[in-house]
This record gives C-alpha cells, sequence and structure tokens, in this order.
C-alpha cells in the first residue's frame, strides 16, 4: 500500500474562475500599459519641444534677428514641430525708464492626433527709434 499525496486536477468552476480573474485583468493591465506609454510619449515630445524653442530663443536674441525675423516657421529637421514668435512692449512700471520688450516662443507638436504647445519668453532691450 502506498501513501503519498494525492493531487487532483482542477475543478471546472475552478478554471472558470481563474478565466474570469484573467479576463477582468487583462484589459484593466493592457489599458494601463497604454496609458503610461502616452504619458511617455508626450513627456518626450515636450522635451524635445521645450529644447527647440530654447534653441530659437537663444538662436534670435543672440543674433538680433528677432527684430526682422519671420514671426513663425518650421524646425526642418522635426517633421511636425512649428514654432511661432510673439513680440510684445513690456514695462514693469509705468515709471520705468528703460524700455524692455518680451519676446514669446511657443513651439507646436503633434502627440497623439493632438496638437500640444511649449511656450516660453524672454525680455531683451529695446531698440531706441
Amino acid at each position: 500500500m502506498k501513501r503519498g499525496i494525492t493531487t487532483s486536477p482542477f475543478t471546472f468552476a475552478e478554471a472558470l474562475a481563474a478565466l474570469l480573474v484573467t479576463s477582468i485583468l487583462l484589459p484593466v493591465l493592457f489599458s494601463a500599459v497604454l496609458v503610461a506609454h502616452r504619458a511617455s510619449e508626450v513627456a518626450q515630445r515636450s522635451e524635445a519641444a521645450a529644447r527647440l524653442a530654447q534653441a530659437k530663443l537663444t538662436e534670435l536674441t543672440v543674433t538680433g534677428d528677432w527684430q526682422d525675423a519671420e514671426p513663425s516657421g518650421e524646425f526642418e529637421e522635426w517633421p511636425g514641430y512649428t514654432w511661432q514668435l510673439d513680440i510684445e512692449d513690456w514695462a514693469e512700471d509705468d515709471e520705468l525708464t528703460t524700455s524692455m520688450t518680451e519676446l514669446t516662443i511657443t513651439v507646436f507638436f503633434p502627440v497623439q492626433e493632438k496638437q500640444l504647445a511649449i511656450r516660453i519668453s524672454t525680455l531683451v532691450a529695446a531698440e531706441e527709434s
């Protein structure tokens, strides 16, 4: 007479319960992975847009081209990324003797069929006319 541990296969109810749990959890897990992937893509493209905006704003301020530059354009090496330059007079208060100009560059970029934007600004001394 052998004494040992007897194993029995899963019952039908246990197998159904396992399938039910799996069928509930898999879509939740897949949607969580999809959301994480979308967030990662937005972060990567936002970071690239911020670098492009900073580089373009630096280029325009260092060269002084902001006064005569086109108000918008595209980044040739970055398809889908476009920029727009806004120029406004800026004064902290009415008694300020030195006038400043605020340059704001906005970079637009596509993510998941949506158009997002990054905007940065700087101040430059206004030209005396």
